[in-house]
């Protein structure tokens, strides 16, 4: 299992979020093929997130084996040994961690929380590279428990009067609502968690019961839902349940038996219909089988009951209706005279009989379940602990074991008992505490044995059936005092007669009929099992058939080829799809079909939820599972007719593995072609093939990702600007125009012939050759298509040139007087831009002064030599005498020094100075005498109050940092290499021309956009009011595209007003747009 990593972090860091629907199927799907298809089972409540009124019935995957975390020593090498437990199975299809705050005196949880930095954070478990799936906060279902408090903890409580001695039972079980408060607070420091998906009470009836009384333990079980419901509203906990041992395991007549019916009405009067009462857990093994063997729980029938009551009143109004009409008869044996006598004499009459009284209501009508179907009815989920009994059925139970059918499989009595209580129907989890090493190695792969709840054993029928008529053959010999004329003999005629009509006369002896009955119906009974197994078989076909989806039919399509074996992938996929819906959004949306090795009906449920119809912008999704290297399945999507095949890399291998993969799915694509054509079913308008390449030898995406890092170094705001121009989804992207009647017209006159455009550059389409910022007296010709950033809201068809260019006078501007301050600025020791003063080193460090750069952590061998060779080389290249510190865990020797020599060697990294430190990057400790941050100007991860641009890379894409608002200062930067790709792989395969090589000056698109940001006195005088066509005329002279501006704010605490292609209303509006105080800036594109 090897030896877990240690990792420190700031006491204050927290992973926010919680267990939810679309983290545990991605961590599911992550481990498909690696697990039983029965492994992850769903679980759903009705209740909602309380702190997100929006937000969908709780619903998550859950592994039916969980990891606790009781026993154990509270020692240094237990800890390490608890750590080393969480890293191997949550990596490996655990997703379910209980904890308590006694646990090994509070250890336990610490122990939990250094595990989840390693997971979580980076450091990813090195030692187990191979079937590991990816883990997120939102794929981990983690619980502790309120009432047992650790020796610091109740230190704590008592110090500060929160709790008294008449709180405390046995020595430290505590329920009052200072205690829950308190203990929920240390868990999640503990933990490093911003809310705990579940919180059990602690054996609250074991402790509390007999100690209080019934009446007392509901009441103080009442104030603890009060206060675990306002831990619910304040986010701390998802829900709640209770942890027990006994109290659900006891018949009615027991003094410790606790209804669960009655705990759940109890939270329903607390929390109201949306209670956050989840869960309980108990015993469930092969000894302790009362939860769901013995019907010793009452659950109310609502239905009975309503019947009973029903009838009841019906039967009450006839009897009453009854009665009243006897009233009204006169009887017979009242005399009219004696009436009439009584009456003159003022002799008042006997008053009548009243009528009977109502009969008291039915009572209500309780059916005896079992704990587990109890459970059921009232929407609790059932976690099972103690599958050992804490070891003691590890001793003389192989044998009975064995006889269970199925258990065989499992090779040691552990894995046979494990077996056998996750195989117990309704149970959602079964929870093992384990921490050796043999131990985790040798239960953890019990998750790809298929639970046998799920297996039909058809020979167990078989023999079954023959068990039998063996005995209904004996017992003819023995009822009729027939002899046995052979084991064959008796055999078939009881096959005859089951099967066939040879039933006995009418005048035969009575005992012969019954058995002929018997075995007639033992006969329809076998029948009936077949026409199941038949009707299983058929529906697995079928089932295997809806997984898999029916050939596509659709010709035109845009198809996606994908492994998505990982998260990651998965993510990839799920930013390329959005991507291509916001592209094809204005004309309606396209038909978007995706092939990868997960299951159809998991990636619709997937992404039904992940990117809903209303966010598809009219486009249809299709999903079929194969694999892109099988040709058959790719013939089951049309790929001859698809026109566009994305072919995505696959992250969960090698850089080099998953190239072989891409190029062999590209040898298939082009041999479906050839045949297509050898077959006389040419395609008529030949599709074009994007492929994602990873490795060294071929790498356009990894080398503008690298690039792009190393320009954000020197200019953060690179980082709005591609967001901007790649993606899709924004107000405006880059798109390509192909207008043959701007033949003969210049660059100057073409820029300003677009009211919501702006032009970027030219592509000739012939040559494939990409002009960025052509010159302004640049004649167009017929072939060259126009690179335009324009709304992504407006078709295709209406983006179209003004018949004459707008009017942009420049005035008074002197372009020589500009030009000249512009070089001037472009000198060494001269930054291009004057910053504002809350605002210093936000926008852009000067580019020509040498800066101090600090990288904490390691990437991909790959992409770091691309890093340092975008460091050492080109646009995005350090100034000269720049410092470069690589602080990791790794040595340099099999880190730095290769990536050095894969970038090109030494002399790339010429004129800077490049060092390595080794230490844990999430250890500030680790840091002391190592690292000198004076004078660092740009790093990752470290906040602080000189002038620093933060550049962090970021994988989770639901969880927010502090650099998610670009609209305020300091202006972080948040890096999602992944995200970033999906946005270029879109662009083309939406377009295929935006991408292409070339030679000489003209190079490939996104490796020439260098963008800068400039003050305004470089446009335009104080005071000076113009338009902003002026102002891109004046851009066009010192040899500009002009692309909007930023306008820093006068406060830290308001928001940076930024605008990038600003629309035609507002383009042709005079305004003043310096007004002395260096506040608004330009962002401008020059050619790199």
């Amino acid at each position: 299992m090897g030896t877990a990593r240690t990792s420190t972090a700031p006491e204050k860091f927290v992973f926010k979020g919680h267990a939810s629907k679309r983290g545990t199927e991605l961590y599911a799907g992550s481990l498909l093929g690696s697990v039983g298809i029965n492994h992850f089972q769903r679980v759903q409540w009705g209740l909602k997130n309380i702190t997100e009124p929006n937000s969908e019935p709780m619903s998550l995957k859950l592994s039916s084996l969980g990891l606790g975390t009781y026993l154990g020593a509270a020692d240094d090498a237990t800890d390490e040994q608890v750590l080393s437990a969480v890293l191997y199975s949550a990596t490996r299809g655990w997703n379910v961690i209980d904890t308590a705050p006694n646990y090994r005196d509070g250890r336990a949880e610490a122990s939990i929380g250094r595990a989840l930095l390693l997971l979580l954070v980076g450091s990813k478990a090195e030692e187990f590279p191979e079937g590991r799936a990816e883990v997120t906060r939102d794929a981990l279902f983690i619980s502790s428990k309120a009432g047992f408090l650790n020796s610091a903890l109740k230190q704590q409580l008592l110090e500060q009067g929160a709790a008294s001695s008449t709180d405390l039972m046995a020595g430290s079980h505590c329920l009052s609502r200072a205690c829950i408060r308190a203990s929920v607070k240390a868990s999640l420091a503990a933990l490093r968690l911003e809310t705990l998906d579940l919180l059990y009470l602690h054996n609250a009836a074991e402790v509390q019961l007999l100690a209080r009384g019934r009446v007392g333990f509901m009441a103080l079980l009442k104030e603890a839902f009060q206060e675990l419901e306002a831990l619910r509203q304040e986010g701390k906990v998802r829900g709640y349940g209770m942890a027990t041992w006994e109290c659900f395991r006891q018949p009615p007549n027991s003094h410790t038996h606790l209804s669960l019916e009655e705990v759940v009405n109890l939270a329903r009067e607390v929390g109201g219909k949306q209670h956050g009462f989840l869960a309980v857990q108990l015993p469930v093994n092969a000894k302790l089988t009362e939860a769901f063997m013995q019907p010793w729980q009452l659950v109310l029938n609502q239905t009975a009951t309503d019947a009973v009551r029903k009838a009841a009143a019906a039967a009450a109004a006839a009897q009453a209706a009854a009665e009243a009409a006897l009233r009204l008869k006169e009887p017979e044996d009242v005399d009219p005279e004696k009436i009439s006598a009584a009456m003159d004499q003022g002799l008042a009459l006997p008053p009548p009989p009243p009528p009977s009284p109502p009969p008291p209501p039915p009572p209500a009508v309780y059916d005896s379940v079992t704990l587990l179907e109890a459970a059921k009815r009232m929407g609790v989920a059932v976690f099972a602990s103690g599958p050992l009994l804490e070891g003691q059925l590890l001793q003389g139970l192989v044998g009975p074991l064995d006889g269970i059918m199925g258990l065989k499989d499992a090779r040691s009595t552990a894995g046979k008992l494990l077996q056998y209580a996750r195989s117990v129907p309704g149970v959602a989890s079964v929870l093992l505490g384990q921490k050796a090493q043999e131990h985790v190695e040798a239960n953890v792969p019990l998750a790809a044995m298929p639970r046998l709840a799920e297996k039909i054993d058809l020979q167990a029928i078989l023999l079954l059936a023959l068990a039998v008529n063996l005995v209904l053959a004996g017992g003819k010999v023995l009822l009729l005092g027939e002899s046995s004329k052979g084991a064959w003999e008796d055999f078939y005629h009881n096959a005859v007669v089951a099967f066939g009509e040879a039933w006995p006369s009418d005048t035969a002896p009575v005992l012969e009929q019954v058995y002929s009955v018997g075995l007639y119906l033992a006969g329809l009974i076998g029948f009936a099992v077949l026409l199941a197994l038949v009707e299983q078989s058929v529906l697995g076909v079928y089932e295997a058939r809806v997984e898999l989806g029916a050939p596509v039919l659709e010709a035109g399509h845009m198809l996606v080829l994908a492994w998505c074996r990982s998260q990651a992938d998965v993510s990839k996929l799920e930013g390329v799809l959005r991507q291509l819906c916001a592209a094809y959004a204005c004309s309606g949306g396209r038909t978007l079909v995706v092939l990868c090795q997960r299951k159809k009906t998991e990636m619709e449920d997937l992404f039904s939820a992940a990117i809903p119809q209303q966010q598809r912008g009219g486009s249809r999704f299709v999903f079929r599972q194969g694999s892109p290297l099988n040709a058959g399945d790719l013939k089951l999507v049309a790929a001859d007719d698809a026109s566009a095949v994305l072919v995505l890399a696959d992250s969960a291998v090698s850089a080099d593995a998953s190239d072989s993969q891409v190029l062999r799915v590209l040898v298939l694509l082009d041999e479906s072609e050839v045949a297509a054509r050898q077959e006389g079913r040419p395609r008529p308008t030949p599709g074009h093939v994007v492929a994602e390449i990873l490795s060294n030898d071929a790498m356009p995406l990894l080398k503008l990702n690298a690039t792009r890092l190393a320009m954000l170094v020197t200019r953060p705001v690179v980082s709005h600007l591609t967001d901007t121009m790649w993606d899709f989804s924004n107000s405006s992207a880059v798109f390509m125009h192909h207008f043959p009647q701007l033949a003969g017209s210049t660059v100057a006159d073409v820029a300003l012939r677009f009211e919501d455009g702006i032009l970027i550059g030219l592509l000739e389409a012939s040559t494939g050759f990409v002009l960025i910022n052509p010159p302004p007296g640049y004649t167009l010709s017929a072939d060259e298509h126009l690179i335009l950033l324009r709304p992504t809201a407006a078709c295709e068809a209406d983006v179209q040139p003004l018949p004459v260019p707008v009017s942009a006078p420049i005035g008074s501007y002197s372009a020589e007087a500009a030009a000249a301050a512009w070089r001037q600025s472009q000198q060494p020791g001269v930054a291009s831009c004057r910053m504002f003063s809350l605002a210093e080193a936000s926008m852009q460090l000067s580019r020509l002064a040498p800066l101090a750069l600090l990288v904490l952590g390691w990437g991909a061998h790959d992409f770091m030599a691309q890093l340092l060779a975008a460091l050492g080389t080109g646009s995005s290249a350090l100034p000269a005498g720049s410092s470069v510190t690589f602080a990791n865990s790794h040595a340099p020797e099999a880190s730095l020094h290769p990536a050095i020599a894969a970038a090109g060697g030494p002399q790339v990294l010429a004129g800077l100075t490049v060092q390595h430190v080794r230490l844990d990057p999430l250890s500030r400790g680790s840091w002391l005498g190592k690292l000198q941050l004076d004078g660092v100007n740009a790093l990752q991860g470290i906040d602080r109050e000189q002038e620093v641009n933060i550049i962090t890379e970021k994988v989770g894409t639901e969880q927010d940092t502090r650099f998610e608002d670009k609209a305020r200062l300091p202006l972080g930067v948040p890096v999602n290499l992944s995200s970033y790709s999906a946005c270029m792989l879109s662009q083309l395969a939406f377009c295929p021309l935006m991408v292409l090589p070339g030679r000489s000056t003209a190079r490939p698109l996104g490796a020439q956009i260098d963008p800068l940001i400039v003050d305004a006195d470089l446009y335009t005088d104080v005071g000076d009011k113009v338009s902003f066509w002026s102002l891109m005329r004046r851009a066009q002279l010192l040899g500009h595209v002009l692309l909007g501006y930023y306008l820093l704010p006068a406060a830290a605490a308001d928001p940076i007003e930024a605008v990038l292609c600003p629309p035609g209303a507002m383009r042709g509006e005079a305004r003043v747009w310096n007004r002395g105080d260096n506040r608004l800036k330009f962002i401008v594109l020059q050619v790199g």
